[in-house]
């Protein structure tokens, strides 16, 4: 679910631009290419978008059925090159697939883009990435939480009462703002966590 859930991030982008932080639906908000152009992030985000807006319109409306082939497609491809790099990396008995993967040494812009573009497997691997971490920390050091306890109402407040005792702060109490908790974050539009905007966490 976290490759997919990451493709489909960056395949949205693609294709809505802008409105992919503005509306859950974004690709139904795309009616013409005055709203791609107005939505662009970049140049190649636009290109990518003109191309889906060529080949998916149907009387003005992104086609569902296209749609969904585009993503498959694309999702297809993706990892299919990717796990190819990982039989590479496999083949050479790599000790340490990140750096046989090449991640290593980049700075932070060409890391953002290879993990964004490239490494959705990779990136879905949590017991790989856990594994650097606890040669550095101890296990009880270390607190590992799903992401859907963020993001449903019913589990949200006790998930940050485990977040407070774990780094051993208070839980409840006066210092305790459970307002902010329910509170949802710019980048919402329907009163829900909204995965891009979380800058209410600093209002703490």
């Amino acid at each position: 679910s976290r490759l997919v859930s990451s493709f489909n991030m960056k395949w949205q982008v693609e294709i809505c631009g802008k409105l992919t932080w503005t509306r859950t639906d974004c690709y139904n908000g795309i009616t013409s290419m005055r709203v791609i152009n107005e939505n662009t992030v970049a140049p190649k985000q636009r290109q990518a978008a003109a191309a889906v807006w060529r080949r998916c319109n149907k009387d003005g409306q992104l086609d569902p059925v296209c749609l969904q082939q585009d993503f498959v497609t694309k999702l297809t491809s993706k990892i299919d090159a990717e796990l190819e790099r990982h039989r590479e990396c496999a083949n050479q008995h790599a000790d340490d697939l990140g750096a046989c993967l090449g991640i290593y040494g980049l700075d932070q812009p060409k890391l953002y883009s290879m993990m964004e573009d490239n490494l959705f497997v990779y990136r879905s691997m949590y017991s790989e990435h856990l594994s650097h971490w606890l040669k550095v920390y101890q296990p009880d050091s270390v607190l590992v939480i799903a992401s859907e306890h963020m993001k449903e109402a019913s589990d949200m407040k006790d998930t940050m009462m485990r977040f407070a005792r774990f780094l051993g702060l208070a839980d409840s109490g006066a210092k305790v703002h459970d307002e902010l908790i329910f509170k949802a974050s710019p980048a919402s539009t329907d009163g829900h966590v909204h995965e891009n905007g979380r800058t209410y966490i600093a209002e703490a």
